[in-house]
């Protein structure tokens, strides 16, 4: 029996294999179902995220000094990532790697700079010194709710 995997689609094991085991096929064959069960098809984006998790972890064994390490990488990811331009799908997409709102509180700003606050992504509209008393708001606020003299800060980040 011929199993093919759809277009850009391939077929990989069922069972937990290690990332270095790990194949990729756009076709195999069987001799009978229970054979069959033991693959199932993936997208051309899950195979290449498998990929790149084999290369970062080449056979790296997860330590409480690796996971030290993976932790330090991603608090230098979220200081950084507002250094790198990026459209709002991408951050959208990566948006747990941009910095909390209470781990900036006292930084200065710059407009554009993106951070999270209750679940949501936010991107600030003027250059200023976080603090607490601007936290940003998730509910809506009628536009006469908004005093002339007070600007607004930040704006959620979103695909429209």
């Amino acid at each position: 029996m011929k199993i093919t995997a759809d277009l850009n689609c391939y077929l990989t094991e069922v069972a937990e294999v290690s990332l270095d085991k790990r194949t990729f096929k756009s076709m195999v064959i069987v001799s009978s179902l229970e054979e069959a069960a033991k693959w199932k098809q993936i997208t051309a984006e899950e195979k290449a995220s498998l990929e790149a998790q084999a290369a970062i972890f080449n056979n790296q064994e997860i330590t409480p000094e690796y996971l030290q390490q993976v932790s330090t990488l991603i608090a230098g990811i979220r200081e950084h990532v507002n250094d790198t331009p990026m459209s709002v799908e991408d951050a959208l997409a990566n948006r747990k790697f941009f910095p909390d709102f209470d781990n900036i509180i006292g930084q200065d700003i710059n407009t554009g700079f993106r951070f999270n606050c209750d679940e949501t992504l936010y991107e600030a509209l003027v250059p200023h010194t976080v603090s607490e008393e601007h936290r940003p708001v998730t509910k809506a606020v009628l536009l006469d709710e908004v005093g002339e003299e007070e600007t607004q800060l930040y704006k959620p980040v979103t695909k429209d």
